[in-house]
Order: C-alpha cells, then structure tokens, then sequence
C-alpha cells in the first residue's frame, strides 16, 4: 500500500458464513498492527483479492472474487476513507461483469490480475467466457459454484478504463496470459520501522488493551461485562477432519485461556500468547458471553495493540488503534481460568460435560428412573438430543447471522442453561459444573460429538474392548447389582478421561483403585498417534496428509 503497510485477503471461518466473509485486512511488514479495511460486515462482495495500490491516491484497485474459485470476477475502485463495508466505498471499473456469487452465476466475462497504471486506466487479464463448469461436464448446472473452467486460452492481456474503454493488448493462442506488469518508474512507498523489541529481548506474549468495551456497534446493557475471556483457536494440522462437526465441518475447536477483569470505565489491559489466534468474549456477571468475536486478533513478540471499543465503527471514534505505547495507569493482567478443566487443549465434552451430566442427568435422562421417560443424556449422544430439541443454541455452519448482537447464541440464549440455573428435576450443580457448562456453550457446543481438537488419535474416540468391558460388567454386577452392570457402557465409563468414570463414584472408596483398572482395561488402545499434526497411519492414511510428512504422496482418499 502506499502507506507502506501490506494489504491481503483473510477468510474468517470463526462462527462466520463461510462464503460471505473474505475481506480485505492489512498490516505492517514486521506482521503488527493488523486491522480491518473492507468487508468485515458486507455481503455485496464474496472474495475481495489481488489488491492494488494506485500510485499517488489513497485508492485500492481490487478484484471481487467468489469464494471457491480462481481470482477473477469483476474490477472495482475501494476508497477505505469513505466506508469499511457496503457499496458506499466501491466505484466499478467493469459494470457489464456482475459480482461472481454475490450477484449471480454464469455471466459472461471475468477479469483478473489487474495493475493500474493510473487511477482511471488498468491493465488486467480477461475472459469472455463464464465462471463455472462447462457445459459437457457432469456437474454443470449443480456445482458450477465450486470451480472455474476457462478453455487453456480463455485469458488474454488488456487495457481498460473507467469510461468504459477495452482494448486487446495481446492475447496468445495457445495459452492464457496473466498478470501484466508495466516497466515503468513508480513511488516506492516508505519502509515503516518495526516498533517490535529485538528478538533475543521480546516475551513470548503481546500486550492488548481496550480503551471501553462499551463503545461498540451494538448497545451493550449498561455495566455489564464484568471480564473479558481470552480463547485460544486451535489450529488444524492436517488437511481433513477426523469428524463432521457442527453440520458442515466448519467450525473452529476452541480453548479458554482465561478472562481477564474489565473495570468500571469499561477498559481492560491484558496479555496474550503471542503468535496465537485469539477470540474475544465479553462475560457477563453470570458468567456467559455477552458479546463474542466472530473474529480473530494475534499479537508478534513484544508487539502492544489496542482498540477503542468491541466492534468500534473506526469511523466514529477519533481515538488512535494499536498505539505502540501501553496507557498509563492500567493493571495488565494475565487470563486467569475460570474453572480448573484439568487438562489443557481444546474443550472436551467427553471431558468435561458428561461427568455432569452422569452425575446429575442421566438418572431420569437415559436410565429411565424418572417419573416419565425423558431423552437420553448418556454419552455423545446426549449432545444431539439436546440440539435435536433446541436445548442449547449455538451457531451452525452456514447459518450463521452476519454479525454478533449482544446474547445473540450460546448459554445465555440456551433453554438449557436457564434449566440448570434453576435447578431442573431438583439437580444441584456446584459452581465449577455450572460454570463448566457455561463456558461448553459459550465455546459454541464445541465438536458435539467427542471434542478434545484435531487429533487423529484422541482417547476420546477409543471403542470398548469386549473382553475388557466383559470383566468390568462383572465385577459391577458383583459390587453394584446386576441392574447397574447393565447399563450403557458410557454411563459407567468416561471414554475420555478414565479417572472421571461413572463407576468410580459408585463403588466404595476403597474399589476405586481396582475398578480403575477395570475401566482402563476395558478401552481398547489408539493402534497410532499423531505425527506432525498427520493421523500417524502410513499404511492406511485417515488424513491425507501424511505424504507430506514422508517426503512422498499418497492416493487422496475417496
């Protein structure tokens, strides 16, 4: 950019629309101070990509892409001094090609790779062929959406301008040509010095600050957001997931860090991990989110940044984003979990929830002692009863409202949590169990069906072992009765964490140290564990991506 910072494209797949919501970012070179500069909560442009700046002006030159194509559409001007979203910003440069996807389908023509010469005259590639699947193939007119099929020569070098104008400036015939570059003497735009301390001096954390969390898009009730809670994203190693999640396999594994106090002027100061993908949510006195990022922050090494707001309209506030100097006079604070989870990484609900549930539910939901039969909360399947019943609410894939309200998803809008809160069939939960259920729905019912990240191998996904579970079936109905040994294997055996089994706390004290024996031995063991962030199974490849960590390459996995 001509401000020396660097622009470039970002898909935002947290709790977001997955093709709504590639907008235009920018950062220094030294990777801080990244912002926001178009697009974060419009729909009027799909992608936007291959940014440009135009010498002398403040203007972007920009091609509206469509998500899951190549980068070719139609041209636009963008004046981020105008607007940070909707058409107010944008100036066509070739209205006779609409904006792919946003706008329609199979219109003819699209252009790419441009470079201005100017701010009114523009070399690009273009085609007059349509975006999509070809007529002979087997998926046009169904999945025309997910690829671009040009012939081989379909692009060809022109000249365009702003009244209108086109001119061929050569076209090969055997091949398309992208991507022309004058040869001529530009501006060279300042090189911005790094504000971040010498490597062998940074911290492994970055410093954040919010000037009033109050100041925001959306009116948040008066006084009440009492912290802020730091979540970590988890980061997908491979290129598959090992199970669906949240209907379309889209959402991201979350994991608390901790919140840090808001004070009474709304303002919080904190560190972050740096190099670590951050969400941000407001947290009320009840312990649920108020307002949640559908976003994500980072911080370099030593790196300080701040906002003035949650959501700020930046061009509201006159307020300064991302000073390089702390404020003065706040307490920097450390996130500081809000209930000891006893284990670090993604949320687990085999974890974390179902001993809750085994412990207070279960009895009338799923083993029948109940008055009148009740839906079943044993094991993962209690997850998909509850969403099957609209008990908790949280946000699908493909569903998603373009933007966060306050209380829009999650515990605060769960019949369930308001369930638990009163106590419902006479259940006491502690603090930490309800807070734990909170924090489960606040982290969007974090992968529903076993939970615990990425991992190709987690002992959550392990299968009873039929010997094994024989010899614990026996030795229950010796201690227990025979109606207890019958019950479902998840109601007396925690998959994920052994020592949270239900049977241990059914049994006496001093069984516990043998029945713990019993449940490990009756879960069969991973036969491989991750490698490199691959499913380790080099003779029968899950992930379909362990050839990139043996040097060679595996046939994709149908």
């Amino acid at each position: 950019m001509n401000d020396g910072r660097i622009a470039y494209t970002r898909w935002d797949y947290i709790n977001r629309h997955a093709v709504w919501f590639q907008s235009l970012w920018a950062t220094r070179p030294d990777g801080t101070a990244v912002s926001h500069v178009y697009g974060n909560y419009s729909e009027d442009i799909g992608v936007v990509t291959e940014t440009k700046a135009i010498p002398g002006s403040r203007l972007l030159l920009c091609t509206a892409s469509a998500h899951h194509n190549i980068t070719s559409g139609s041209l636009f001007l963008l004046d981020p001094s105008v607007g940070e979203d909707g058409l107010k910003p944008v100036t066509r440069v070739t209205p006779e090609v609409p904006f792919p996807e946003s706008e329609g389908w199979n219109t003819p023509g699209a252009y790419c790779s441009p470079f201005p010469v100017n701010d009114t005259l523009f070399l690009c590639s273009y085609s007059d062929e349509t975006l999509g699947y070809p007529d002979y193939h087997p998926r046009h007119r169904r999945e025309e959406y997910m690829a671009a099929w040009p012939s081989p020569a379909a692009f060809g070098i022109w000249l365009v301008d702003t009244l209108g104008g086109r001119e061929l400036i050569y076209q090969d015939p055997e091949i398309s040509t992208f991507n022309p570059i004058p040869l001529v003497k530009r501006p060279m735009p300042p090189a911005l010095v790094s504000t971040l301390p010498p490597p062998d001096k940074a911290p492994d954390t970055g410093l954040c600050y919010v000037e009033n969390v109050y100041d925001c898009r959306s009116e948040l009730p008066k006084d009440s957001i009492k912290c802020l809670r730091i979540n970590k994203l988890d980061v997908m190693g491979a290129c598959r997931r090992e199970t669906l999640n949240q209907h379309d396999d889209l959402d991201l594994h979350k994991e608390s860090l901790g919140t840090v106090p808001v004070a009474a002027d709304g303002s919080a100061q904190f560190r972050i991990p740096a190099g670590v993908p951050i969400q941000l949510q407001a947290v009320d006195t009840n312990g649920v989110a108020v307002f949640t990022m559908r976003s994500f922050i980072y911080a370099q090494k030593g790196e300080v940044q701040g906002c003035t707001g949650c959501h700020e309209n930046k061009f509201k506030s006159g307020a300064a984003k991302y000073a390089v100097q702390s404020p003065a006079g706040r307490t920097t604070y450390d996130p500081k979990p809000e209930v000891d989870l006893g284990y670090t990484g993604p949320f687990s609900f085999t974890k974390s929830v179902q001993p809750i549930f085994d412990r207070h539910c279960i009895s009338c939901h799923g083993l029948g002692e109940g008055r009148r039969p009740a839906f079943s909360l044993v094991g993962t399947n209690g997850v998909y009863n509850l969403i099957k019943r609209k008990q908790v609410s949280f946000v699908a894939s493909y569903r998603e409202t373009r933007e966060s309200k306050p209380y829009d998803y999650f515990a605060a809008a769960s019949p369930l949590w308001k369930k638990v809160k009163r106590g419902h069939g006479g259940a006491k939960l502690s603090k930490d169990e309800l807070q734990t259920l909170a924090l489960w729905m606040d982290l969007n019912v974090t992968e529903f069906t076993v939970g615990g990240g990425y991992s190709w191998n987690r002992p959550e996904s392990r299968e009873a072992d039929p010997a094994g579970e024989a010899r614990l079936r026996a030795a229950v109905k010796e201690a227990l009765g025979e109606k207890v040994a019958a019950q479902p294997f998840d109601a007396l055996v925690n998959r994920g964490m052994e020592e949270r089994s239900r049977v241990l706390w059914l049994v006496k004290p001093e069984d516990r140290a043998r029945f713990l024996l019993l449940v490990k031995a009756s879960l069969k063991p991973k036969p491989a564990h991750d490698i490199q962030g691959t499913c380790g199974r080099d003779d029968a490849c899950e992930c379909n991506s362990c050839w990139v960590r043996r040097g060679g390459y595996n046939a994709p996995k149908r």
